[in-house]
């Protein structure tokens, strides 16, 4: 193996990987379905929060959207049913918005990891991920 960047592990594999590092308690409600994950800014959110983000989203983006997913429009302003919908019917809006299901997130993946730890200060903590071969 060549070293390009100091400090920094590479491998010349096309493969995926993920880790997190999160709060135990957060990520055992992630679980339990009572948060959604945003891969993107890597933190928890409840359904509540997600589904405001979801909706700001939306109303930012509504022609668009309602070209893609029709649907959308006659669930948007119930939180059941949009929650039903982005779960069932529309992965890739969840993919685009960033929040995903603790069930999604290790969909399709080869290998998953769990780790937990205790930091010096006594927090709970978990570190998590995947890997899918390229």
């Amino acid at each position: 193996m060549i070293n390009i960047r100091y400090g920094c592990f590479e491998t010349n594999s096309s493969g995926t990987h993920c880790i997190s590092i999160c709060m135990k308690s957060d990520y055992k409600a992630w679980e339990r379905g009572e948060k959604y994950y945003n891969e993107n800014s890597d933190v928890f959110y409840s359904h509540e929060d997600m589904l405001l983000k979801v909706r700001k989203y939306y109303n930012k983006n509504k022609d668009s959207l309602e070209k893609y997913y029709p649907e959308l429009k006659d669930v948007i302003n119930s939180d059941n049913e949009l929650l039903k919908y982005i779960k069932n019917d529309a992965h890739d809006l969840n993919n685009i918005v960033g929040y995903i299901d603790y069930e999604s997130f290790y969909n399709d993946v080869d290998e998953e990891f769990y780790k937990e730890f205790i930091t010096p200060s006594g927090d709970e903590v978990v570190m998590f991920g995947y890997y899918m071969g390229g």
